[in-house]
């Protein structure tokens, strides 16, 4: 293969991954990651369309590229409204809620049903007034087990943990509680548990700590 068409190949496989880019990000239910990954397949088509001269689509992807970063500046810099509610462990919202989120939730917190009883105390978190995630905790002296933390698929950002670790940790304290703990996530979880400040329990290797107490 001579060199001008190396370089041809390496051009068309650059319009056939930004356009991919952007057909994958259609599929994504979570706004700001449907946002990010779609202004990357609009970049990577602009950078395409200079190369080969198409300034109709050049115009067009550069247009995409601004509106998504424009929705995705106002995201993170828009004040949007958090409340933090209890709710009773045997409360007909709280059942239709996780009944009807029920796959999901056992996906994710497969020993849920088996920890959560009437001893458990239950949260849900408005945000701009949408119940958009349900915590369930088992309170043992200054320590609380999360049994579930569960956002729904629109919201999972690292908004909603940090409000309610970080932002909203006095409530917690004010309980009578200075630390929470995550047993056995799954990677994913950990993810999310470490941007929002659990660290991992070295005694135990299985557990994810939060020491509210440190932040007040």
């Amino acid at each position: 293969m001579e060199f001008g068409d190396f370089l041809r190949l390496v051009v068309e496989v650059l319009g056939y991954i930004g356009s991919l880019t952007v057909a994958v990000s259609l599929m994504l239910r979570t706004f700001i990651k449907l946002r990010i990954l779609n202004m990357a397949g609009a970049f990577i088509l602009v950078i395409y369309c200079l190369i080969v001269n198409a300034w109709p689509l050049l115009f067009l992807n550069a247009f995409i590229t601004l509106v998504n970063g424009f929705y995705i500046y106002q995201y993170y810099t828009k004040k949007e409204f958090f409340r933090i509610c209890e709710i009773k462990h045997d409360s007909a919202f709280l059942r239709e809620f996780l009944h009807f989120y029920k796959d999901d939730i056992v996906k994710y917190f497969p020993n849920f049903e088996s920890k959560y009883n009437e001893e458990t105390q239950c949260f849900y978190l408005l945000r701009n007034m949408v119940p958009a995630c349900m915590l369930i905790i088992r309170k043992m002296e200054d320590t609380a087990e999360i049994i579930l933390d569960y956002a729904t698929k629109e919201y999972r950002d690292n908004k909603i943990g940090d409000f309610i670790f970080n932002d909203n940790a006095k409530h917690f304290v004010n309980m009578g509680i200075n630390r929470f703990y995550f047993e056995k996530p799954d990677k994913k979880h950990i993810k999310y548990l470490e941007t929002i400040g659990f660290v991992k329990n070295e005694s135990t290797n299985d557990e994810y700590v939060k020491e509210l107490s440190k932040l007040w």
